[in-house]
């Protein structure tokens, strides 16, 4: 079985090759996002990674709930030493990554055994997902592509050969070249922005595809290191909040379940005129309800600062007029293109 791997800020997906068509639904995915890239240490309940991160036990003691360890490995290549606390116990960030991907990895294999769909759930191969460049961080992408590789070696044992790092904005354009049909053929050089808005960071990168030679050429890039979905999520918490006269919280479970309930209404938003929400302020029921005029004059800067950063690889690239394409992707571009 080959795996492919999205490694993401907030939220990472597994796929494998059914016959020639993708697949990830093989995998427990209740709110079809993906699986939420957290990790948290219990005294009680040992390593937790994904979904079992935002159970009750974690609520409450949400400070232990380890977040953004992609971004803190772009950020600075000397992050991979740094040191985060979890259920009092100490990790580094590059074990923090080996124990969610392997994680992830081993979740894949057990899966695919258990739909009995695949003839072989042992993992022969691996292909991962890695940005092109790290925008605003200082850790190089090659840096960043070896520690990935070194990193599955040692989770999987299998050789060199068969890791793979693909560019985040290469995936991109290669499934909505091919996505529909793998046999599409496209005629002369395609040129496609793709803006990638994760849930935390932003990223967007001219490519252009030579379908007669299959190369995929990155142009140019440009990105934001803070600038994703949660921030969209803390624009909307924050307005909502405002109407009740900034009343503070009874509990860290109640700040947990109110942060659960603004990104639903966030995602309800990307698809209708207004959203509801209701929630535990201060130990009583409250309601809310948004329109999607609200909401997007409350998080016009950041769209703003989305902008900013798409004209700019733009115009790094020599201008509008040389893309025949833009691909949207990231589980909060609709937050931004809705």
């Amino acid at each position: 079985m080959i795996l492919g791997i999205d490694f993401g800020t907030c939220f990472s997906a597994v796929a494998t090759m059914f016959g020639r068509t993708p697949v990830t639904d093989f995998m427990y995915d209740p709110n079809r996002t993906g699986t939420p890239s957290l990790f948290m240490y219990s005294p009680r309940s040992g390593e937790l990674f994904g979904y079992e991160c935002l159970s009750a036990e974690a609520m409450t003691n949400s400070a232990d709930v380890v977040r953004y360890m992609k971004r803190s490995l772009r950020e600075d290549p000397n992050n991979l030493g740094k040191v985060v606390t979890s259920g009092g116990k100490n990790f580094t960030v590059a074990e923090v990554v080996e124990k969610y991907l392997t994680y992830l990895l081993k979740r894949a294999a057990s899966d695919a055994a258990k739909c009995g769909e695949f003839d072989n759930p042992e993992i022969e191969g691996v292909t991962i997902s890695a940005p092109v460049g790290i925008s605003g961080g200082l850790m190089t992408a090659t840096d960043y592509n070896r520690f990935l590789i070194d990193t599955l070696m040692k989770i999987t044992g299998l050789a060199r050969s068969r890791i793979n790092v693909v560019q985040e904005p290469v995936a991109a354009a290669i499934s909505y070249f091919y996505g529909e049909n793998l046999r599409k053929k496209y005629t002369g050089q395609q040129t496609v922005l793709v803006f990638d808005l994760g849930g935390g960071t932003l990223d967007v990168t001219v490519v252009r595809h030579d379908p007669d030679k299959m190369t995929y050429e990155i142009k140019a890039k440009e990105g934001d290191l803070t600038l994703g979905g949660n921030e969209w999520d803390a624009a909307l918490g924050a307005a909502v909040l405002k109407r009740f006269d900034n009343a503070r919280f009874a509990s860290e479970t109640e700040r947990c379940d109110f942060a659960n309930k603004i990104t639903k209404m966030k995602i309800d938003l990307s698809f209708s005129d207004e959203a509801a929400v209701s929630f535990k302020l201060g130990g009583a029921t409250k309601m809310s309800a948004v329109t999607r005029r609200e909401f997007d004059a409350w998080t016009k800067p950041l769209l703003d600062r989305a902008l900013q950063v798409t004209n700019k690889a733009i115009a790094d690239f020599g201008g509008i007029g040389g893309i025949d394409k833009i691909v949207l992707v990231g589980g909060s571009r609709r937050s931004a293109s809705a």
